[in-house]
């Protein structure tokens, strides 16, 4: 995979302080995706910008770095991004950085069958490009093709160990491979606050408590500070306060729809764990409104058990299954 040559004549050398600033760049966006901290590199990159205007790697670079700052509430962001990747894909169509900067808006667009697609032919055509291979998997996690799911994280955890992690460990968590889960967050060298969150997280599912011992800082992305809080708070106490329940259902009141789909996601599984089964159905409805995708956690998660008997459950799980229905319609259009 890593040897794999694509003939793209439409990249040409790069000025060295361009080419610095979008390897830079580059490292940075993966470096504080996570965390949604990419401000200096959108500021780096829109320096040299006017000196590259036709550049793909520095107007894809751009576009991500903005997609990922939409992501968290600047819609200006993202509409700027949509442009800038736009034009990455009309100069280097082939080019895989343009078409994951395409995918990942399309994404937060809620447009997942076309972001699927654009991401299945660009594994195939790049199929070393571990944040590509890592975003794929994670949307067939949640469609429920975890086999599919499987092969895409793992081989992008082959290229680079820190690439979807996260969502490689939730795979495992579903396949009842819970020590790998643990052992696979513990090596990739994250804040250990997110390490022992998602751990909680998967402990929860099974009904059990986790001690968060990490402290929370105040730097994080807007509103994961206080999941995280209320994460910790949740699992000394075994109980949600009216104050933590506010808190967390703040959290869902995002600007962006797929930000406020896993919200709801964590809003349910707090409420679930604290025994209030028809407030966790209200926040389910909530995440579907705004787009929930996740079938894979609709029909699996243990902590939803108590809630898939129920008439009004039904109705929802249906329209997650036909979102998921669809992206997979898509992915097996894109491989033909």
């Amino acid at each position: 995979a890593l040897v794999v040559e694509i003939d793209v004549p439409e990249r040409g050398a790069l000025d060295a302080r361009i080419a610095e600033r979008y390897l830079e760049g580059k490292a940075r966006l993966r470096a504080g995706w996570l965390e949604g901290n990419v401000r200096e590199v959108i500021d780096s990159l829109d320096q040299v910008l006017p000196d590259a205007p036709t550049d793909p790697r520095v107007l894809a670079t751009l576009a991500m770095a903005l997609a990922r700052s939409g992501f968290y509430g600047n819609a200006f962001d993202l509409s700027r991004a949509r442009q800038l990747a736009d034009r990455a894909l009309a100069v280097a169509p082939t080019f895989g950085e343009a078409q994951l900067a395409r995918a990942i808006i399309h994404f937060y667009d809620g447009e997942t069958p076309a972001a699927a697609s654009m991401l299945r032919r660009t594994v195939t055509t790049v199929p070393g490009f571990a944040l590509a291979q890592g975003l794929l998997g994670s949307i067939m996690l949640e469609v429920g093709a975890l086999e599919h799911a499987l092969a895409h994280l793992e081989a992008a955890r082959s290229i680079d160990p820190a690439a979807y992690a996260s969502e490689l460990a939730r795979a495992y968590v579903y396949l009842d491979r819970f020590d790998d889960a643990v052992a696979l967050l513990s090596s990739v060298g994250a804040r250990a606050l997110y390490v022992q969150t998602a751990i909680a997280r998967y402990k929860m599912w099974h009904g059990e408590t986790y001690q968060i011992t990490a402290d929370v800082p105040d730097d994080l992305a807007p509103g994961m500070a206080d999941y995280m809080r209320v994460a910790k708070q949740l699992h000394e106490t075994r109980r949600i306060t009216r104050e933590q329940r506010a808190s967390a259902t703040a959290g869902m009141e995002q600007t962006h729809p797929r930000l406020r789909t896993a919200r709801s996601q964590f809003v349910c599984e707090y409420l679930l764990f604290c025994g209030e089964p028809d407030l966790a159905l209200d926040a389910i409805k909530v995440g579907v409104d705004a787009g929930l995708l996740d079938h894979q956690w609709m029909q699996h998660c243990p902590l939803l058990a108590p809630l898939r008997s129920r008439p009004e459950f039904q109705p929802l799980a249906a329209i997650v299954a036909g979102r998921a229905q669809a992206v997979l319609d898509a992915v097996l259009a894109a491989e033909t």
